[in-house]
Order: C-alpha cells, then structure tokens, then sequence
C-alpha cells in the first residue's frame, strides 16, 4: 500500500513538471500552484496527508523566512503605496544649499542615495541630489526642502498604489511555499522506497523551479517593501538669479593686455620670418632660374634690331 502511494504521488509530480501550465508559470504561476496543490491533496491517501497539511499550518503562522520578507511592506489596515516626489530649488548659496539637503534627509531618518553635483563657469555649483526619506514623513520634508530655497518653482508628488500586486503575490508565495514542503516530504517517501535515481531527479528539479520562483516573489516583495516604507525625492538645485553675477568675475584686464602684447609680438616674428625666407631662400633661387631667360631675350632683341635697319641707297 506504501508503495502504491508513493507512486501516486510521483506520478502527480512528474505530470505537474511536465504540465503545460508550467510553461506559462510567468504569467500566472499562482493558479498553476494552487491547482498542483489541491489535486495533491484530493488523490493523496490518508497517509501522505499530515504533510501536506502541515505545510499550509506553517505558512499561516508565519514562520517561514519568505513570510518575514513580506512583513515589512504591509501597512496594518491600510493601503501600500509607493511614493516619488520631485522638486526645484532656487538658492542664493547653492553649495550650502546642498549640504543642508543632505542634512535634512539625514534628520529626517534617510539618507542621500545619489549625487549629480557639478561648478558651471561662474563657479556656482548646480545639479540633483536625490533622497530616500520615510514615506510618512515626505510632506514634511518638502515643506523642509522649500525653506532652505529662495524659491522651489516645481514640486511634485507621485502615488503608485502596489497593494493588490503584493496581496497577489503573498498568496502566491504561501502556495508555493506549500507546494514545496510537500514536494520535500514526497522526495523522503520515495528516497526510503525506491533506488531509481530517474524518479529522485524528477523531484529534485519540480523542488528546484519552484524555490526559483520563490526566491523571485521574495525578492520583488523585499523591493516593493523598501519603496513602500522610503519615498524616494529628486532633489534639483539651481542658482537662484540673484545669485549670479552682472560681470564676469573671472575677468582680468591686464591678462587680456598681456595676451594682445604677445598675439602682437608673435606676429611681428611671423613676418620677419617671411621677410628671411624670401630674401635667402626665394631670391637666389629666382636669380638663377632667370638670367638663361635674361641672356634669351638679350640675343632676340638684338638680331631684331639687325633685321629692321635700313639698306644704304648707291648715288651716282
């Protein structure tokens, strides 16, 4: 009779592996669990059935480490929503400006996750900082953030309600949770009464897709519950326009001189580099090329003259 029940359920096992609910388990792998888990329960006999009930028991009261993972991101009676916030800073100080922000989330038990701080050319530092701060305590802190501005033209506020997505994914892991005691109680069962070692791989890979799955609501349940309980703030900080200057304060007349002096002199030495090159380099060369030309044109202009004087006329 042992027998026949260890072969029951592992060959309920082999047909859940083997399902095609299973190639659709990202999209909804909470139905595939539960149905895998009711059919175990409904064909498994009486013997098999203490562990599969104890699973669910040890799920509800909480005691596996998956249920402490979700713990944090409810809200007793409430709803669980993710909060963003984004504002603009004007400040006469931008620097200090800057580590007061810094200060205040600090005050206001979060920290600074980012800096993108950066000095323009007049020396005024400008650019984001953005906070993770409590989510309960984030009007309160940008009420903080607009006191230490000149003026915060831009303030927004983001709500992304994620309770449903948790709900659904805490049921999920309770079924998943379940399924794989069960499954680590049947691989017992059938290590003691087989020495198949095909059936034990079967069992092992069905326990290993479905601790993958767990780890993968864990860990979206741990990342949902970090954004539910800090709200994240995006920070920008400019210089107010009191803040920048009617000059350029990095103007120096007397570098200005000093550089026309020497742009001047370097000129100057241009041309009398050119004025070398042509006396000692280009004319010898254009002597030499020019006096065959000069004694050509000498010998046709006298045998021109020969040709055009007059024949003297005989008298008698």
């Amino acid at each position: 009779m042992r027998r026949l029940t260890v072969a029951l359920l592992l060959a309920l096992t082999v047909l859940a592996g083997c399902s095609p609910d299973d190639e659709t388990a990202s999209d909804a792998p909470d139905t595939t669990v539960a149905n895998d888990h009711t059919e175990a329960e409904e064909d498994a006999p009486a013997a098999a059935m203490p562990d599969a009930q104890r699973a669910p028991q040890a799920a509800d009261d909480g005691e596996t480490a998956a249920d402490a993972t979700v713990r944090p991101a409810s809200r007793a009676g409430g709803r669980r929503v993710v909060r963003t916030a984004e504002i603009e800073l004007l400040a006469e100080d931008s620097a200090r400006t800057s580590e007061d922000v810094m200060r205040l989330a600090e005050r206001a038990g979060g920290f600074v996750a980012t800096t993108d701080l950066r000095r323009d050319e007049e020396n005024l530092l400008r650019g984001t900082i953005t906070l993770r701060v409590p989510s309960d305590d984030l009007l309160e802190v940008l009420r903080g953030l607009e006191e230490l501005a000149v003026r915060a033209p831009v303030s927004r506020i983001d709500e992304h309600d994620v309770t449903n997505e948790t709900s659904d994914l805490e049921a999920r892991l309770t079924n998943l949770t379940a399924y794989e005691q069960e499954l680590r109680s049947l691989l017992a069962d059938v290590r003691e009464d087989t020495s198949s070692p095909d059936d034990l791989l079967r069992i092992f890979e069905r326990i290993r897709e479905v601790r993958a799955e767990v780890d993968t609501i864990e860990g979206r349940l741990a990342s949902l519950a970090d954004q539910v309980e800090l709200a994240t703030v995006s920070v920008s900080i400019e210089p107010a326009p009191s803040a920048l200057a009617v000059a350029d304060p990095t103007w120096q007349p007397l570098e200005t001189v000093h550089e026309a002096m020497t742009a001047a002199v370097r000129g100057l030495s241009r041309l009398a580099d050119a004025a070398i090159w042509l006396t000692v380099g280009v004319l010898p060369v254009v002597a030499i090329l020019a006096l065959p030309v000069l004694a050509l044109l000498a010998v046709w202009r006298r045998a021109r003259t020969r040709t055009a004087a007059p024949t003297p006329e005989h008298t008698g």
